[in-house]
C-alpha cells in the first residue's frame, strides 16, 4: 500500500531513485523558472535543462506542479534560515529587522518568477493554497514570538501579537509580489536604490511594533 505525499515532498518509494538526480532536476528547474513563466514551461523543457530522460523526471515527481511545490519548500526553508539569523543580543531591534527584510528582498530579487508561480498556483489549486499557508506559517510564528518578547520586556506597547504578525508578514509578501513578481516598483528606479527601500520598510515595521522611531 502506498501513501500520497504532501505537495513538494518526495513521492518516490523508499530506496528508489538517486537523491543527487532529484537535486539535479530541481536545480535545473530553478534556472528555468527564474527566467520563464511556470505555465509556459513543460516537462520536456525541464529534463532538457537537466540533461536527463523524460522518464527519469517521473521517478521523482508526479508532474511539474509536484516539482514546483518541492522547489517552494526548499526556497522557503532557505529564506527562513537567512531571514532569521541569530544576532548578538546587543544588536538593535531596528538593525535586526532591517537585515531580515533585506534578505527577504534579496530572495525575491533572485527568484521572483518562481515565488510568483507558487502564488498563482495557490489561486487555482487547493493543494497549493494549503501549501502557501503552510510555508508562511514559520515566518508568522517567528514574528509573533519576537513581538511577544518585546512586549514582555517592556520594549513595545501591548498589542495582539497574532494579528500584528499576520499583518506584517502579509505586508512583505504583497509588497515583494507586486514589486518583483508583477513589476510594480515602489518608485521608478527602486531596483537601483534598494537600501532606501529597505530603510523605509524597516522604519515602518519598527514604528508599527514599538510605536516610536529607533534610537
Amino acid at each position: 500500500m502506498t501513501t500520497s505525499a504532501r505537495p513538494g515532498e518526495p513521492s518516490i518509494a523508499p530506496g528508489r531513485g538517486n537523491p543527487a538526480t532529484r537535486t539535479l532536476l530541481m536545480d535545473a528547474a530553478v534556472r528555468i523558472l527564474d527566467q520563464k513563466n511556470f505555465f509556459d514551461v513543460g516537462v520536456d523543457d525541464l529534463v532538457q535543462e537537466a540533461g536527463v530522460a523524460r522518464g527519469t523526471f517521473y521517478i521523482y515527481f508526479r508532474d511539474k506542479y509536484d516539482l514546483l511545490a518541492a522547489l517552494s519548500r526548499r526556497l522557503n526553508d532557505e529564506l527562513f534560515d537567512q531571514a532569521h539569523v541569530k544576532l548578538d543580543r546587543h544588536t538593535r531591534p531596528y538593525d535586526r529587522i532591517r537585515l531580515s527584510l533585506r534578505r527577504v528582498i534579496a530572495a525575491w530579487e533572485q527568484h521572483a518568477m518562481l515565488f510568483r508561480a507558487t502564488t498563482q498556483a495557490a489561486l487555482i489549486r487547493p493543494d497549493f493554497l494549503t501549501l502557501n499557508q503552510e510555508l508562511r506559517l514559520p515566518f508568522v510564528r517567528q514574528i509573533r514570538r519576537d513581538i511577544e518578547r518585546s512586549i514582555e520586556h517592556g520594549h513595545a506597547k501591548p498589542i495582539d501579537a497574532a494579528v500584528a504578525a499576520k499583518a506584517l508578514a502579509a505586508m512583505m509578501d504583497w509588497f515583494c509580489l507586486t514589486w518583483f513578481g508583477l513589476n510594480e516598483p515602489p518608485f521608478p528606479g527602486a531596483e537601483r536604490d534598494i537600501d532606501r527601500v529597505t530603510d523605509n520598510l524597516a522604519l515602518l515595521w519598527y514604528r508599527a511594533v514599538y510605536g516610536a522611531d529607533p534610537e
